[in-house]
């Protein structure tokens, strides 16, 4: 995890550089890219939903951590906006 964070950090700084075009297109990339990947992105969080009930992960934590079409549809439209 501290590999992680090191490497955020780092990518934070080049980043800060970039123009705001690029910054824009980027950022239209990343929205694009989660609604492409969807289904994906739902199976892969059903799997980790099945391991949060297998640890009695609270329930309100769980809906905050489950993605669904919409709320997919969601995050892409915010990152765009």
């Amino acid at each position: 995890m501290q590999a992680f964070l090191e490497e955020a950090k780092k990518s934070s700084r080049t980043i800060a550089t970039l123009s705001t075009a690029v910054k824009n297109r980027v950022l239209n990339e990343m929205a694009d890219a989660l609604i492409n990947h969807c289904d994906f992105i739902i199976e892969h969080n059903n799997k980790d939903m099945s391991q949060a009930k297998l640890y009695n992960l609270d329930e309100a934590l769980m809906d905050r951590l489950l993605l669904t079409g919409d709320r997919i549809k969601d995050m892409s439209n915010a990152i765009k906006q």
